[in-house]
């Protein structure tokens, strides 16, 4: 039987927001989405491939926030990566 390669994981969590996190076990490649209930973006995080000294390389770890009328406000991101 082969070795599972990637998973993909859908759901909400505790404030109801939809959360999609994608696997691929063969790189170690995360990914994290997370969208709120009028399906705007609230956040996005991601993984690379390991790095010379095998350690995982951060990517990004972006948060969106939106005003009370759904407009983007702000977007940071609180990796401070040249991989992505």
């Amino acid at each position: 039987m082969g070795q599972l390669k990637s998973k993909k994981v859908g759901g909400t969590d505790l404030s109801g927001a939809v959360v999609l996190q994608v696997v691929d076990f063969s790189r170690f490649l995360y990914y994290c989405y997370s969208y709120n209930i009028n399906g705007n973006i609230l956040s996005l995080k991601r993984n690379g491939d390991f790095d010379k000294l095998n350690a995982v390389n951060f990517i990004d770890d972006v948060k969106y926030v939106y005003d009370a009328s759904y407009l983007l406000k702000s977007v940071s991101d609180d990796v401070q990566s040249s991989f992505g």
